[in-house]
This record gives C-alpha cells, structure tokens and sequence, in this order.
C-alpha cells in the first residue's frame, strides 16, 4: 500500500490535537514562556548539574560560510525516496567526519537505510525493517526499529551488514547518546524513554511523560529536552540530569495544538529546533521557553539535524519527511551543536 494509505491511521492518532489545529492554523504563538502548574508537569525553577563523564562531539564553527541559506529558507536536497509504493524518511543523523544518513519511512511498512551526498544523489545502504529514529553512538550509526520489532539495531556504513544492539523497546522511536555513554531511546506508546548501555542492558530511564518522542542534551549535559508528539496540549518539555538519573519533567513551551512535535536538534547558542509534522513548519524554542517559527513549507517534517564536516552547511538543518519522498535542507543562520556521541 502507498504511503498515502497509512496516513489516517497516524493522524488518527493524534486526531484531538489536529481539530484544534485546523480551527486555529491561521496563528502560532511566539514569545511564549513556560506555564506554571501545568498537569502533570513541574514548573521550571532552579538549575540543573550533570558529572557525566564525556563531552559532546563535533563541536560547532562559529561563524556560517558564505552559500548557507538565509535564514527560514528551504530547499529540497534530494528526493525519490519510495520503496515498494511507499514514500518517506525519518531519521536523519550525521557521522562524526560528515556522511548523512537517513531512515526510509517505516510508518507504513519496509523500512531502510540510505547515504545521501551533497549533490542529492542517494544509495541504500541496508535494509532495516521498521526503520525509525537515527542517531550516531558508540563509533557507528544505530536504528531504532519502533515500526518493527521494537530493537534498537548498529548499520555498519562501510558494509551494510546490521547487528541488534538491544531489543524489548515498545515502539522504539528515537535515539539519543548520553553524557555517560549509554543510548537513551524514546517511545511513545509506553510514554517512556529507555536506556540502553554499550553491552545492551534495557531498562527504563524516565516513565510517565507524554508522548516522547525527539531527545536532545543541552551543552552541558544538564538538561534533556524531550518533543511530545500526541499529547494535548502540545508541551515541550525538559527533564533534568543528575549523575546519570532523570529528574521529573518540566514543561518548557506550549505550541499550539497539532504541532505534533517530532525530532529536535540543537544549536551552537543552545536553542532547539523542533520539527512540527503536520504544520510542515520549524520551531525554534529557547532554554527560556521562549518560541518562534523560523521555516514553514517542509512538508511532513520529521527528523531534523545540523549539517556536520566540510561538504555540509553546518548553519543548515537537514529535514526527512515522513509521508513525501523528499529531504530537507533549511537555513537557520545559527551553527548546531554538538552532541553527545
């Protein structure tokens, strides 16, 4: 069946927050900071400490180069991702030394892993049924396979040979590495992220959150923020860290509701992008809760990441598109961040 076919049972999903969204869609709140007492939710107060015990990777340059997108602008990189009369991508990810990966959509079934190249040219790499989140750990590219088994899974970008890393997630989604080098894997169908560590031991790291779905550490480690993707209302949120352990969630910014909240990246200053999917639109969200939308037109947008090594726009975020067969790039004007690898 082609992509098309499965789109009512993911909006189906989230139908509660789409009808306020078709009713409001002509507006988008900006400036908009963290509501106190919101069920479920804790107030931000105070600050959070992490001893994690790496620093993050691929630090960003501090200045944009001279062909980057102006900010909000967007483009379309490459295109033609459909297997078997589906069409989509999700996860996106970045090598340490600049390849770019990407996760064809299993959302409506299949699923597979390709290499993308600055021209916009694309090859398959393995075929990874259930393909959802992307994200680079522990030296290699791993998958989480949400749509399929619900393992987290290692491509060998050199081969294409694939290993299970760990299995037992309900509907791995997206992944994340930590400051203490373990891999932390949302879900939201169990409303939990999980923890993964180098020799595959599973268990879960934070419970009763809404709808997790696109993890990202601050700088300092200190802070993960979390997109909440069905949840009514529409709160993105941040848990913070100490020694490893999750605090409780605290709801940094409301966005209107159907934003359905995807993946998230972050930038050199610290602020996050989150990908809204049904709007096609980008946020960006400061640690402040402050919020703005910075690019509209990126239909389906899904995952999102900084570009990463010399033939990348490290100023740009590269978009996949969850029910189209095209891929992103979008002007921001800000170097990413790095990450925790």
């Amino acid at each position: 069946m082609g992509a098309l076919g499965w789109v009512p049972r993911y909006i189906s999903a989230m139908l509660p927050g789409l009808i306020t969204f078709t009713l409001a869609c002509t507006s988008q709140s900006t400036d908009t900071a963290a509501p106190s007492g919101t069920a479920g939710s804790t107030a931000i107060s105070g600050t959070a400490t992490s001893t994690g015990t790496s620093t993050p990777s691929g630090t960003a340059t501090l200045s944009c180069p001279a062909d980057t997108l102006d900010p909000g602008q967007v483009e379309v990189l490459a295109a033609g991702f459909e297997r078997d009369g589906t069409a989509g991508t999700e996860g996106v990810a970045f090598s340490p030394d600049g390849r770019l990966f990407v996760g064809g959509s299993a959302v409506g079934g299949g699923g597979f892993v390709a290499e993308v190249w600055p021209d916009g040219s694309w090859a398959e790499l393995a075929a990874v049924p259930g393909s959802v989140g992307l994200a680079w750990w522990e030296g290699g590219l791993v998958v989480a396979s949400g749509e399929g088994d619900g393992s987290v899974g290692a491509v060998d970008v050199d081969s294409g040979g694939t290993t299970t890393v760990a299995g037992g997630i309900p509907s791995a989604n997206f992944p994340a590495g930590t400051p203490w080098g373990s891999l932390l894997v949302a879900t939201h169908t169990a409303n939990a992220i999980y923890e993964v560590t180098a020799d595959g031991q599973v268990a879960v790291w934070a419970d009763d959150l809404p709808t997790p779905n696109g993890l990202v550490f601050d700088p300092a480690g200190a802070w993960l923020y979390v997109a909440n993707t069905y949840g009514v209302p529409s709160e993105f949120g941040r848990i913070p860290v100490s020694d490893g352990a999750a605090g409780s969630w605290e709801t940094l910014a409301v966005l209107d509701d159907g934003a359905t909240q995807d993946g998230v990246a972050i930038d050199a200053a610290g602020d996050i992008y989150v990908a809204l999917n049904l709007p096609g639109q980008i946020a960006r969200i400061t640690p402040e809760g402050d919020q703005e939308i910075i690019a509209e037109g990126v239909d389906w947008a899904a995952s999102i990441a900084f570009g990463r090594g010399d033939d990348w726009d490290p100023c740009s975020l590269y978009a996949t598109s969850l029910f189209s067969d095209a891929l992103y790039r979008v002007g921001v004007g800000v170097p990413g961040g790095a990450l925790f690898e």
